[in-house]
């Protein structure tokens, strides 16, 4: 069973995938035609008007080992409803229980969500070459506010 649903996900090539299995919260990002994947899950959060901060985990497409981040990459939550998006967040390494780096894992702090509702989460990275892309996923922020609006909705890919 887990070859099959391996060889599906291998199948969805560049999309990305919400709430994959062990993986509650969050998504399964993949970059460079699944090179590169971004296991991205929510430390603290989301929550709207208090800070929420995301970690992703950089690892090889093939094996899922951890990896370092493919490129310069930035995070922008953004909630197309409403054409905006929240204010700067601050991209950290994440450290193990000695302070040391952990190789391809870092947190996004400072993201404050000023409303409930569905927001995209974009991950953008550029690449060495300059070349940029972009993954996201749609996360319903406090779904219990939202007066009848959206569900949790699937990931979804930009180039």
């Amino acid at each position: 069973m887990k070859s099959i649903l391996f060889g599906f996900l291998i199948g969805l090539g560049p999309f990305a995938l919400a709430h994959p299995p062990g993986h509650p919260g969050g998504a399964h990002l993949t970059f460079s035609n699944g090179a590169v994947h971004a296991h991205v899950s929510w430390a603290q959060g989301p929550f709207v008007g208090r800070e929420s901060v995301l970690k992703i985990e950089w690892s090889e497409g093939a094996t899922h080992r951890p990896a370092a981040a493919p490129g310069a990459f930035e995070v922008e939550p953004y909630m197309t409803q409403h054409g905006h998006g929240t204010s700067e967040n601050q991209v950290v390494p994440a450290l193990d229980q000695n302070g040391a780096p952990i190789l391809g894992a870092y947190l996004v702090k400072e993201i404050f969500f000023s409303m409930p509702c569905e927001w995209d989460i974009r991950v953008h990275v550029t690449y060495p070459n300059g070349v940029r892309e972009t993954q996201f996923f749609t996360e319903n922020v406090d779904p219990k506010n939202c007066g009848g609006h959206g569900g949790h909705g699937h990931g979804r890919h930009r180039h």
